[in-house]
């Protein structure tokens, strides 16, 4: 572990399970949980749009054929799509 190997070129390498290693700590630090669920994202901006949008948030988005809702609208024009057959404006 930590060992060094040589590539083609003769410049040294690490190892690369002690960069992986580092990586998943280093990422394991940087996660936002939601409060609400067990749910978290890496990124502070994908948290709030979760809390937002998604999270104990009545889906905001209805299909026009049938009672079916969506936390997204691109989820209604995918669902309208496939299960009406219809393209959604």
């Amino acid at each position: 572990m930590g060992q060094r190997s040589t590539l083609s070129s003769g410049k040294p390498q690490r190892d690369n399970r002690v960069n992986q290693e580092k990586t998943l700590e280093g990422l394991a630090n940087n996660l936002f949980f939601c409060p609400s669920c067990p749910k978290n994202y890496f990124n502070k901006n994908s948290l709030v749009k979760h809390m937002k949008l998604v999270c104990g948030v009545e889906p905001q988005f209805g299909c026009p054929y049938c009672p079916q809702r969506f936390t997204q609208m691109f989820s209604v024009k995918r669902h309208v799509l496939k299960q009406h057959g219809v393209a959604y404006p």
